[in-house]
């Protein structure tokens, strides 16, 4: 059996992840739909916490007992048995909880798009991040659960919504990873092993294709692949042995360096410009270059000088 309070909280994060992945895809009426539904179940799995008749409305009786009889399976709740509304959920949230009443005005707002957008096709919210941010802080806040586990593929994009990234990721890199990741599982979730496999490795092989002195293959940041390529540029660094007790020198050899400056992936459509960017999504921007010969380098370089 599953309790309505439990049902309403598995309802919330459903909703929730779903929300997330449409902001990500750029699917803005499924965001404020999905997260306006998100937000109701999740103030009402928090009052039904402390009292399941606390979602009953006004005057209601009858629903207040069934809920009671119920409580602890939703499945045997009879139909059509009412509760309150978003609105009334706020309310009675700010009495419980004090501390909820800083996100009391964003939820109202989030439940006045996501009305927006059910009744006329249109939310009417103007500034679509700031609105997201407002939605995950509240997720964050009813459900009480830790948001690295709670968000799964998409915990590097709220903590850096948030400003609680620790490891320095973007909000820009994190919404181009969410976004990549987004579009892979579009891509590739429906479809049966053998037929992924295939797709993967076509993929992979184009890569593998496109390969060349200056564009390296690397595992991809947001979908993991061996499809993603690495473009950049080369250089001849050297390595002296210098005896210390004197300072001459003793030996050395020298070696081709890698500095990366874009990435492309082939299988989830990840662009990537610029070393800051690179850096912030985990991709190691200055690394040997061990497919390149340093003395061919140096051979094209100082022709027959070398």
């Amino acid at each position: 059996m599953t309790s309505i309070q439990r049902a309403l909280a598995d309802s919330a994060a459903a909703y929730a992840h779903r929300a997330v992945d449409s902001f990500v895809s750029d699917n803005l009426a499924d965001f404020y739909l999905l997260a306006g539904i998100s937000i109701e179940h999740a103030m009402k799995a928090r009052l039904a916490r402390e009292n399941i008749a606390f979602i009953a409305p006004d005057r209601a009786f009858t629903s207040a007992l069934e809920l009671w009889r119920t409580r602890d399976d939703i499945k045997s709740l009879p139909v059509g048995t009412k509760t309150i509304g978003g609105a009334e959920a706020i309310n009675r949230l700010a009495i419980i909880e004090k501390s909820f009443a800083v996100h009391a005005d964003s939820v109202r707002d989030i439940l006045r798009f996501r009305n927006g957008e059910a009744h006329i096709g249109a939310p009417g919210a103007g500034d679509h991040r700031k609105v997201f941010t407002s939605f995950v802080a509240a997720i964050n806040a009813l459900l009480k659960v830790p948001a690295a586990s709670f968000w799964g593929e998409h915990s590097n994009l709220v903590e850096a919504t948030l400003g609680e990234n620790s490891r320095g990721v973007s909000l820009h890199v994190a919404e181009v990873l969410a976004a990549a990741t987004a579009k892979y599982r579009r891509k590739f979730d429906f479809l049966d092993e053998h037929q992924r496999s295939s797709l993967l490795a076509l993929a992979e092989q184009d890569a593998e294709h496109r390969q060349s002195d200056d564009v390296l293959l690397i595992a991809c940041p947001a979908c993991g692949t061996e499809a993603a390529l690495l473009e950049g540029e080369n250089s001849i660094e050297v390595d002296v042995e210098v005896d210390h007790r004197d300072g001459t020198v003793t030996g050395g050899r020298h070696y081709v360096e890698f500095q990366a400056g874009s990435l492309e992936c082939l299988a989830c459509g990840l662009e990537l410009d610029g070393q800051e960017d690179l850096e912030a999504a985990g991709v190691e921007t200055l690394l040997p270059n061990d497919t390149i010969d340093s003395d061919r380098l140096l051979r094209e370089y100082y022709g027959d000088d070398y």
